[in-house]
């Protein structure tokens, strides 16, 4: 990295140079410290890093290095003889300043051009703007000004456009986003009888610049879209889009990868209001579409969702936009759930491979184990302690459900003492079922299936049985931590790993990178640290092991009323 620093600096100019070495040379001490020194001081190594990398970037985005960049470019474009080579790094240098300052590169650099040669528009706009008799070094010096202007800035609030949306009601407030059923809000914004909803009178200016949607038809069908109004607070509207987009984009994502449905679509339109004005708006290209008609049981099972995390996503929108390793880590294991997601059980639409899925969820591990300021294996570690008891809910659910199979379904008594619909999402009483196992396994089908079920419900009111099943399940953790690993780096390196090898870790895969997921999300929605996430984590499975060793059962322990159920 400190030889990447070093070549980066190597394309700037005497004037950049002057003002940046400095803080390039701490830059490259803290790198190298952290490389070479003692493993003890690593940790006061890496702040040091932190602390001067934040240094350097706040340098970047000053007014006067913005300015010695632009001259090192004059000088660079001025020579007897041009070097592109020279010309376009320092083209890159100064765009990527402007950018990082929050100021549009593309509207400064024609300022910047009318300044050096205005054009013919510029001249007849204002014909005084740029005196004819200027001289090459005046109109540089006319042209720092400009590089020192900070970006205009206001309250910003984007629209966007989601299609394959359904919401759990016509609005729905999360945070600094609210959502809107578009069918509804539109049709109440643009024609009587109105009915009044928070930011009516804003939709409807908004709306008018949307010729497809503004424009009521009583003869079409229903959109199935979700508008989206993100209130971005005060700051310049310079990457307006991409910010609000990433914000509802996380929240999408993350109930997407926990429920399996269906992710929602950008369906092109988006607007910008700026301190309450309609600033620009654009009627782009959305989403390919994965399927022609829509899936309305998946919509309705993320509709449901949304609702049931509803204050978990208020909590992670109010902080802006993620954290870098969690947004990177959000989009893996996005990519990662195609070929477990509804769409490509439906439609096939997964582009990848199954042995890609634990190359990308490892890789997710990583960033949120840098996140949470933890070597990787040590995080991973962390999170597969768990796996024992998860791995437990899971048995006793298939027991569960393989019993219910042979009962007569949703009007039978014995299926309502078992299973609910908190919020229209299916959930399992363990309690119950240990309750009425008798029942339950008299209707299981099948004799081995039978006898597996009548262990597993057991061991819920039997302490001994259930720790020995933790024990085997404790067991199978460590197993399956060195496959994963060996399969993954197997398929890193172009070794051949058997597709049996993948799908045999595919569930702790994923188990370990969600259980991360769970963690980092929980970290930035409530402001703690992942640490002390995992030392609640740890406590909570001691006290259930430590009730088991002392004889008391499950059915003792899920005493609660959400104790004992599985979602």
């Amino acid at each position: 990295m400190r030889a990447d620093v070093e070549a980066g600096l190597s394309v700037c100019g005497e004037a950049f140079q002057g003002q940046f070495q400095p803080f390039a040379d701490a830059l490259t001490g803290a790198l190298n410290q952290v490389a070479v020194g003692p493993r003890v001081d690593r940790d006061a190594d890496v702040a040091r890093l932190r602390v001067v990398s934040h240094q350097a970037k706040a340098r970047l985005q000053s007014p006067p290095l913005r300015v010695a960049a632009w001259q090192d470019l004059a000088e660079a474009a001025r020579t007897d003889r041009p070097d592109i080579t020279v010309i376009e790094p320092r083209i890159a240098l100064l765009n990527a300043m402007l950018v990082g300052a929050g100021v549009d590169p593309g509207e400064r650099f024609r300022r910047l051009a009318d300044v050096l040669s205005p054009s013919a528009a510029t001249l007849a706009r204002d014909p005084d703007a740029v005196p004819p008799d200027w001289t090459d070094a005046q109109r540089l010096e006319a042209a720092d000004p400009l590089l020192r202007e900070p970006a205009a800035a206001g309250h910003c609030v984007a629209w966007l456009t989601f299609a394959a949306a359904r919401l759990p009601e016509f609005v729905l407030e999360i945070g600094p986003a609210t959502l809107f059923d578009a069918d509804w809000c539109i049709s109440n914004a643009l024609a009587p009888p109105w009915q009044e909803f928070r930011y009516r009178d804003e939709l409807t200016r908004v709306i008018a610049h949307d010729h497809g949607r503004g424009t009521l038809d009583p003869n079409a069908g229903p959109r199935h879209e979700v508008l989206a109004r993100v209130d971005l607070g005060h700051r310049p509207p310079f990457g307006w889009e991409e910010e609000a987009v990433a914000q509802v984009r996380s929240l999408v994502g993350l109930v997407a990868i926990r429920t399996g449905a269906p992710s929602w679509r950008r369906a092109g339109f988006s607007c910008l209001v700026v301190d309450g004005e309609v600033s620009t708006y654009s009627i782009g290209t959305g989403d390919e579409p994965l399927f022609t008609e829509p899936d309305h049981y998946g919509m309705n099972g993320f509709a449901d969702a949304l609702a049931d995390y509803r204050a978990e996503l208020a909590g992670l929108l109010s902080t802006g936009r993620l954290p870098a390793d969690v947004a990177e880590a959000l989009r893996l294991i996005g990519e990662a759930g195609q070929i477990d997601s509804r769409e490509n059980a439906l439609n096939g639409t997964a582009t990848i491979a199954e042995q890609t899925v634990i190359v990308l969820q490892v890789a997710a591990v990583e960033r949120l184990a840098a996140y949470s300021g933890m070597d990787s294996d040590a995080f991973m570690s962390e999170l597969a302690a768990d796996w024992a008891l998860a791995r437990y809910h899971q048995n006793l659910a298939w027991a569960v459900e393989r019993c219910l199979s042979g009962v007569g379904g949703g009007g039978d008594a014995i299926f309502h003492r078992v299973v609910s619909f908190p919020s229209g999402r299916r959930s399992l009483s363990f309690v119950a079922a240990f309750e009425i196992r008798d029942q339950l396994i008299a209707a299981c089908p099948g004799l081995f299936d039978r006898a597996r079920a009548e262990t597993l419900l057991a061991s819920i009111g039997d302490a001994d049985a259930a720790s020995r099943l933790l024990a085997s399940f404790k067991a199978e953790t460590s197993v399956l931590m060195g496959r994963l690993s060996r399969c993954r780096n197997g398929l890193m390196h172009g070794n051949p790993v058997a597709l049996e090898s993948v799908q045999s870790v595919r569930d702790f895969s994923r188990f370990v990178v969600r259980a991360g997921l769970d963690h980092s999300i929980r970290s930035i929605a409530e402001s703690r640290p992942v640490a002390d996430l995992l030392v609640a984590s740890n406590r909570r499975r001691r006290v259930t092991l430590d009730g088991l060793r002392s004889g008391t059962s499950f059915r003792e322990i899920w005493s609660t009323p959400d104790d004992g159920k599985l979602v």
